[in-house]
């Protein structure tokens, strides 16, 4: 196991304020995901889609689901469901973060935490 695994396991067991959960998953899509007629995230680590699934279904009335397809998971986040946390999400623009759903501190970390979770890589401190 990375400590880059380790590390974002870390930060998928932290616990959201429900606002926060939000803009977690936001920050997670912006920056791994496809935004388009669904939500589709496609990872390597099965504890990613399994948490962006829980958090979206926490959210939402909507309907995700969870693939393997070889070495890769897939969540898909079907846009046949009339909800409004899928609106929002589908309402972004792909190429800018939109800080109307990032109005406090704790939802501005937790945007970090999603984007880190997406994309982020750190190097063990104790190796040269």
């Amino acid at each position: 196991m990375s400590y880059t695994s380790d590390i974002n396991r870390k930060i998928i067991n932290i616990k959201n304020h429900k606002c926060c959960s939000f803009a977690c998953i936001y920050g997670l899509l912006l920056f791994g995901g496809r935004l388009g007629d669904g939500i589709k995230y496609v990872t390597s680590h099965k504890e990613k889609c399994e948490f962006l699934t829980k958090t979206f279904l926490m959210l939402s009335s909507g309907t995700a689901v969870v693939e393997e397809h070889g070495d890769s998971f897939e969540t898909e986040i079907l846009s046949e469901t009339d909800d409004s946390v899928l609106s929002n999400l589908l309402s972004v623009s792909p190429h800018r973060i939109e800080m109307k759903y990032l109005n406090s501190d704790c939802c501005k970390k937790a945007f970090m935490r999603g984007v880190f979770i997406s994309t982020g890589f750190v190097s063990e401190p104790e190796k040269p």
